[in-house]
């Protein structure tokens, strides 16, 4: 809402139905953790942007500090910031025969140039202001620097990478049209035009970049389906333009039901065992597993992406691998986490290491490729090749773990698989 009123001044039923579109396609992306509250800074970022003129940038200190204190997508804001700067300087220097490529005027001069790149600097000191302090900045250089984990964590993974949710990219490919059409006729900027081709390019590189993408098509959207039903009306094609608008009216409130219908309004969410299982976490098995074990300090092998769901459930076990940190924390500062849990899942020793470290259990998702089965469309898109990656073999620790005579299979069900070590007591 934040972004479309940033963009378009038009009062009608577009934009409501827009905002509720683009919350159902971001649904494959959108879940319960500090990453979504980044959708809102980023829209606050380039409200205050486009809004420069009435001395918003010095917003930015203050936004910036509450940001890096939620999450590390805090760094997206700088880049925002840059491509406006970016934008202006180009503008400056680029000769009068490209002049087709600057698009509308900016409300920047220089002046304005100045102080906001003196508000990014005081900025960048703000978001120190941490118990990390310098360091933070090194944190999140590595999620630029570090491969490793964006090779096997799905969001990390590009838009055209199974599984793949084509319709923000069918869309924001449609709606590029009309953005490069805006350039050229001087009814949008060259920093929204770069912002939207960088936003554009993240999504094609990171699924989870689709979120920013979603919400840059909001306004996008809003303005071309209202530019239509403009030349509709000039036209006095008046049933036609009822039947639009109807149309719109019913769109917007069979996709609200349909959210509402299959919202889960349960408040006790970890007690909740239909909506846990239902997102694959092991409710059953961690409730066999508090049975079976009444020691404290029990070392758990665990699925990497459980390690938050265990810490929290089992708080007086010890569990191996806490999913919260891939990118930078490291064991021994030199192997990641991600890194540690593929190497003794996959690789040959690796429950030799679980045994020299007296681990007591293990549990591993049963669904070792770690993906739900594929839709009709990633099926046509795939092909044969999709039963690559949805059947793949046992990991070598499953492996190891089921022909070892110290080791016990004692529990599985739909979603988990728990060993039990007969030697440690």
């Amino acid at each position: 809402i934040l972004i479309t009123k940033t963009f378009t001044k038009e009062k009608n039923l577009i934009a409501p139905m827009v905002v509720i579109l683009i919350a159902v396609l971001a649904n494959f992306i959108i879940t319960a953790r500090l990453a979504m509250l980044s959708a809102l800074f980023f829209a606050l970022i380039i409200f205050t942007l486009e809004k420069l003129d009435k001395k918003t940038y010095w917003y930015w200190p203050i936004i910036f500090w509450f940001w890096a204190a939620l999450h590390g997508s805090w760094i997206l804001g700088f880049i925002v910031i840059t491509i406006y700067l970016t934008s202006y300087l180009i503008t400056q220097i680029i000769p009068t025969k490209y002049e087709i490529l600057i698009g509308k005027k900016m409300i920047w001069d220089k002046k304005l140039w100045w102080k906001a790149l003196a508000a990014t600097v005081a900025s960048a000191v703000a978001v120190m202001a941490n118990p990390y302090g310098t360091k933070i900045w090194t944190e999140v250089i590595h999620y630029f620097s570090e491969n490793y984990f964006k090779s096997y964590i799905n969001e990390w993974l590009p838009s055209y990478a199974f599984p793949v949710f084509p319709w923000p990219l069918i869309i924001a490919a449609i709606c590029l049209a009309f953005v490069i059409w805006g350039l050229i006729k001087k009814k949008i900027t060259l920093a929204q035009f770069l912002l939207y081709l960088a936003i554009f390019y993240a999504a094609l590189q990171h699924k989870r970049n689709n979120l920013y993408l979603l919400i840059l098509l909001a306004p996008v959207i809003t303005i071309i389906l209202t530019k239509i039903t403009e030349m509709i009306r000039i036209k006095k094609q008046r049933i036609l333009f009822n039947i639009l608008y109807a149309l719109i009216i019913i769109g917007s409130i069979t996709l609200a039901f349909s959210q509402i219908k299959n919202t889960d309004y349960s408040r006790d969410l970890f007690n909740n065992s239909k909506l846990l299982s239902h997102w694959g976490a092991p409710y059953e098995a961690v409730n066999f597993l508090k049975q079976d074990n009444q020691q404290e300090n029990t070392k758990i092998f665990n699925e990497f992406w459980w390690g938050g769901y265990l810490n929290w459930t089992m708080r007086e076990s010890l569990v191996y691998l806490d999913g919260r940190g891939t990118a930078t924390w490291r064991l021994n500062n030199q192997e990641t986490l991600l890194g540690a849990y593929r190497r003794l899942k996959f690789e040959d020793h690796g429950l030799e290491e679980l045994e020299k470290n007296q681990v007591k259990y293990v549990i591993l998702e049963r669904n070792f490729s770690g993906y739900s089965q594929s839709d009709k469309f990633n099926k046509f898109l795939f092909g044969d090749k999709l039963n690559q990656v949805l059947e793949i073999k046992d990991p070598q620790l499953v492996t190891d773990l089921a022909q070892s005579e110290n080791w016990k299979l004692i529990y599985k069900d739909n979603i988990a698989l728990i060993w039990k070590n007969l030697t440690v007591r």
